[in-house]
């Protein structure tokens, strides 16, 4: 289901939760493993100092220290996902604004979204995970130049609905301006009246889209019920 496109043997991405009983907890992968090498019983709970509290193994640094401050510092993001999916990073890796907002599904981004433009290298220490989480601020999705995105939510099937169709949006944009043809974007008006529609409808239709999925097959056969922790 983390719709990277081929990213099955990536390290460099990251999908954690807070623990719903505790949330100063959250679940975090372990370091060395592929996402399709990813399992229940391997991954790691840890707090916000970085003790591993459940698990076996240390948590990717750079895992921990984005996902660790954006959680502490915005109660809102129970679930943080950081990718390096292909379409969105070779728009973040572009000048200006990386959506021209010129597809349907790139409007349900229009309004919650921010961009990064400070790039400092791999996050290995608080204070880059501080600066990311301000970043952040009201957004839902952020892109970050030279490095990929991060996407915030309140349950994981709203990030898992936010993160597929950012990766759809980005694909059919990368597409058009592959034509070499001017993209002409949506008016102003326009966007604001369909982000308006997809918000209304979008806690109703993620979740059953989310269940929908749960079974079918990802990550080199295993389906996202067998990844989940129970």
């Amino acid at each position: 289901m983390f719709p990277s496109g081929g990213s099955q043997w990536a390290r460099g991405g990251h999908l954690q939760p807070l623990l719903r009983s505790h949330e100063d907890l959250f679940i975090v992968n372990p370091y060395g493993f592929a996402f399709c090498e990813l399992t229940a019983s391997r991954l790691l709970i840890c707090n916000f100092d970085g003790e591993v509290v459940s698990g076996e193994g240390v948590p990717e640094d750079t895992a921990f220290f984005i996902h660790a401050e954006i959680h502490k510092r915005l109660p809102r993001a129970k679930v943080v996902v950081h990718t390096h999916m292909p379409y969105a990073t070779a728009l973040a890796i572009t000048e200006g604004d990386p959506l021209i907002f010129a597809g349907q599904t790139a409007l349900k981004f229009y309004g919650p979204t921010a961009v990064d433009d400070c790039y400092n290298g791999l996050a290995l220490d608080r204070d880059e995970g501080r600066r990311i989480a301000e970043a952040v601020g009201d957004a839902d999705v952020v892109f970050m130049k030279h490095h990929g995105v991060v996407v915030i939510g309140e349950t994981i099937e709203a990030a898992w609905d936010d993160l597929y169709y950012l990766k759809r949006a980005s694909e059919v944009q990368c597409l058009a301006q592959s034509t070499g043809r001017k993209v002409s974007p949506i008016d102003s008006g326009r966007r604001c009246a369909d982000r308006e529609a997809v918000a209304r409808s979008r806690w109703s239709r993620c979740p059953v889209a989310f269940e929908q999925h749960k079974t079918r097959p990802v990550w080199a056969g295993a389906s996202i019920r067998q990844l989940m922790p129970s």
